[in-house]
Order: structure tokens, then sequence, then C-alpha cells
């Protein structure tokens, strides 16, 4: 948006600005200038309208979303493998919301590397990835049952520590 309004005001200034040293009819300097004014609020109304939709759209779809990321820290084509086929395999658990799942790449020894998952922050699963895709698919399906596992037990103790017997509130 800041381009396009820096190009505009370069562009207004370029043809507002008298030309020096050419003999030019001014009926015809001014026939540009208007039609380049009426191009440059064109391209101005555009790109605000543009951008308020944009804006709208991404705060409608907020109210899709689960409320959950995961995120690709990656580095080798193993890595990205193993990333892609966990999103394909993850189903969001029920009535758990608001978490973050970061699949880590780190060097190993020679041509392997250790995949780490964090949920929340917390590690749930490590393991040295294999470059062969079936045992990636083996290593993805036992990834996905450690990290439903973990939210599920996360979601569980949340659950009771937000009873009224834990409530302090309730002083005698």
């Amino acid at each position: 948006m800041k381009i396009f309004t820096a190009l505009g005001i370069c562009l207004l200034m370029a043809v507002l600005n008298p030309v020096n040293g050419q003999n030019t009819d001014s009926l015809k300097i001014q026939q540009s200038r208007a039609k380049t004014l009426e191009v440059l609020k064109k391209i101005i109304e555009t790109t605000t309208h543009n951008k308020e939709n944009s804006t709208d759209s991404l705060l409608e779809n907020q109210n899709d979303v689960d409320g959950f990321i995961i995120v690709d820290e990656t580095r080798t084509k193993s890595g990205r493998d193993f990333y892609e086929c966990f999103q394909n395999k993850w189903d969001t658990p029920p009535n758990i919301h608001d978490y973050t799942i970061t699949i880590q790449e780190l060097p190993y020894r020679l041509t392997t590397t250790q995949i780490n998952i964090l949920v929340n922050d917390n590690i749930a699963y490590r393991s040295i990835l294999q470059s062969r895709y079936e045992i990636i698919e083996n290593q993805v399906e036992e990834a996905v049952s450690y990290c439903m596992a973990i939210l599920t037990n996360y979601e569980e103790v949340f659950r009771d520590l937000n009873t009224p017997d834990m409530d302090n509130s309730k002083k005698p």
C-alpha cells in the first residue's frame, strides 16, 4: 500500500511540474494531467478497497479457525515430508483449542536428522528421522498419537483445575 501511494505521489508531482525547455501546448499538458490524476485516483481507490476487503475477510475467517497452528521448522526433504505427512494425518481433537505444534528438525550424525515435536513449547515427540518414506509415515503415526494424548491429557488437567472444588475464592 505504501509503495502504491509513494508511486502515485511521484507520478503526480512529475505530471504537475511544468516541463522545462520544451515547447508544448498548455492544453495538451492540462489534459494529460487530468487523465493522470484520474488514473492515480482509481489506483489509490482500488488498492485501499482491496486492503479493506482483505482485512474484512481475515476477520471473518478468524472464527473458522479452531485456534491451533502447526509450525514448520524443517530443513531437509525428509523433514518436509515428515511435516506434510503430519499435517495431512493431523485431526484436531474435539473440544481442544488454542495450542501450537512446532515441528523442528535438527542436524544429527552424518546424513540423519533429529525431529522434535513441541506442543505448546513442551517436547512431545523426539526421534531420529530416516530418509525412507515408509518409515517416515510410521514415525508420523506415532507422533500424531503422542501429540493427541498430550493435548487430551492437558485439556483434562486444565478442566480439573477449573472445577469449583479447586477454586480458592471460597475461603472459610
